[in-house]
Formats: structure tokens, sequence, C-alpha cells
């Protein structure tokens, strides 16, 4: 997930919710970042939503969208209003991807008991 300005945060929430609700391995990038080194991780295997934003942010967002595609990714622009709203795609999204995995969103895995080990050995 990238994005850039007031959407840089909803882009780390986005993939904090998908770690920890759908348990895929997920991360969030500046969309300069992204453009700058991360790209040469990326082919047909990513998936990668792209957070549209304003202004020049947009611009760098259709650029960021047109190399991820021209690498083959599956690569979406979502369209932002607010970060309050935004992030609600990404809630609907691991809640979709967390069904068809046949995972609980909720516990964040406490209730595998390896996972619940591991957080004991840190609490």
């Amino acid at each position: 997930v990238a994005g850039a300005g007031r959407d840089w945060p909803t882009a780390q929430e986005a993939v904090l919710k998908l770690r920890e609700g759908a348990h895929v391995a997920a991360e969030a990038h500046q969309t300069e970042q992204l453009l700058h080194g991360h790209l040469a991780a990326v082919d047909e295997s990513v998936r990668a939503f792209v957070l549209e934003g304003e202004g020049r942010a947009a611009e760098r967002a259709a650029g960021a969208l047109a190399a991820l595609r021209e690498l083959g990714c599956e690569a979406t622009l979502v369209p932002t209003v607010h970060p309050v709203v935004d992030i609600v795609r990404f809630q609907l999204l691991t809640l979709d991807l967390a069904e068809a995995r046949g995972v609980d969103p909720d516990p964040i895995r406490t209730d595998d008991p390896r996972w619940k080990r591991a957080r004991a050995a840190y609490d």
C-alpha cells in the first residue's frame, strides 16, 4: 500500500489491518520511496494499492500505478476522501480476505497456541 502526505498514515494503518486481521504479508511505502528502489522487488506476483491523494501526490500516484502495472503487478488506484473514510475500504478488504482464508480477524492470532506463546514470551 503506497500513500503520500496525509495518506501516508492511512497506508500504514491499512497494512497493519491486513497483517493482523487477514494474516497476509503486506508493506506500506511512501509513494516516492516506492518509485526510488522498491520497484526492484515488484513483479506479477505482487498486489498493490496506491492511495490517490491530491495535487502533486495524485500525479505521483498515477505514475506509480503506471510503473507497477508495467511490471505486471495487479495495482489499484484508491480514490481518497479523508483518512477516517479511506481506511474503511481496507477494513472491509481485511474482512473479505480473512473470510476467504478461513481466519478470525479479531484475536490477532491469539487463538493459535503458537502466537499465544510468542506473545507470552514478551509480555
